[in-house]
């Protein structure tokens, strides 16, 4: 086999492994139910957030924690294990 033929098949093989575990990752989700608890949370937050009145002095930290949970916490988590499987290497 000539050698851009044997590139063309491994970007192939690369793709088919890459559509097959976005399939498995939704059919996972779907079965976890990824989506109902990430709305629940949501939910929480939002009920945390309007819960709170003008005056309350833990406003501050309470809104502060409900951001960070949601805006940093989610993202980094993908981030990270993205990260890991990139380098093939495990955290002990």
């Amino acid at each position: 086999m000539a050698e851009p033929e044997r590139d063309l098949l491994q970007i192939l093989r690369q793709l088919v492994i890459a559509v097959l575990a976005l399939m498995l990752g939704k059919l996972t989700g779907q079965l976890l139910r990824l989506q109902k608890m990430s709305n629940h949370l949501g939910r929480q937050a939002r009920e945390r957030i309007s819960a709170r009145k003008p005056g309350d002095p833990g406003q501050l930290s309470a809104g502060f924690q409900t951001c960070a949970a949601l805006f940093c916490a989610a993202p980094l988590a993908i981030l990270g294990s993205s990260r890991t499987a990139y380098r093939n290497t495990t955290i002990p």
